[in-house]
């Protein structure tokens, strides 16, 4: 029974979700992106030292990392996806524990490729994808 209370609810959300437009002054044709314009998941992947040392890393203002991380397994790897989109560059901040202040640049985003940051002690780069 609470299944089917569910369900009833959520097919009435749903449809109230599908006829809301999501912002008025926007046409579909104005979103939609360009024909030719490959899209995807954006990622990142964290390489160098920085194991065992706080990290605070946002993208494009979202917060992407807020932890102390650990070795990852064998064949595995810190990759996280940032998003879902174009080809892009986006802002980059990366606070590490001991280290004097944070570091802001930006990285390059690609669809189906991941963009790098290297973090050598308190030095931080980002790298365009391979």
């Amino acid at each position: 029974m609470r299944y089917l209370r569910f369900g009833l609810l959520g097919s009435a959300w749903l449809l109230t979700a599908c006829a809301t437009p999501v912002n008025p002054g926007t046409h579909a044709a104005e979103a939609a992106p360009d024909a030719g314009q490959v899209t995807g998941p954006l990622h990142v992947t964290l390489l160098g030292d920085y194991v065992g040392k706080h990290l605070r890393i946002e993208i494009d203002e979202a917060v992407v990392v807020d932890e102390r991380l650990t070795f990852p397994p064998a064949g595995a790897e810190h990759r996280y996806t940032v998003a879902f989109g174009p080809a892009r560059s986006a802002p980059v901040r990366v606070e590490i524990e001991g280290c004097g202040g944070p570091w802001a640049g930006d990285v390059q985003l690609e669809p189906a490729a991941s963009a790098h940051i290297l973090i050598q002690g308190c030095d931080v780069q980002a790298l365009a994808p391979d």
